[in-house]
């Protein structure tokens, strides 16, 4: 018997959209009718991407919406690591994670 794994939750998708994204476009110089262009930009730096002959584009080779909750955490963790040492130490808290005062 194989485990099923489950998709993302509604938990890591809000943090992405709510929390990471939002920091990253600000830092970036991304305005909010962007985040969506962010948002494929930042999958495919972490998971790379491919050339796709039908419509002559790169595309990442994977879609966030298929990812597992693990895989996506691993996506959420990179994006933390990704600001704070591509960016210049920029901070995007984890859930549950509060800036020290």
């Amino acid at each position: 018997l194989k485990r099923k794994a489950s998709q993302r939750s509604l938990d890591q998708n809000a943090w992405a959209w709510g929390v990471a994204y939002p920091v990253l476009a600000e830092a970036l110089g991304y305005d909010k009718h962007e985040h969506e262009d962010l948002h494929y930009a930042l999958v495919a730096k972490c998971f790379g991407e491919h050339f796709d002959k039908r419509i002559g584009a790169m595309l990442p080779n994977k879609r966030s919406s298929k990812l597992t909750t693990k895989e996506f955490s691993e996506y959420m963790d990179w994006l933390v690591r990704f600001a704070a040492t591509e960016l210049g130490g920029i901070l995007v808290p984890l859930p549950g994670e509060t800036e020290a005062a």
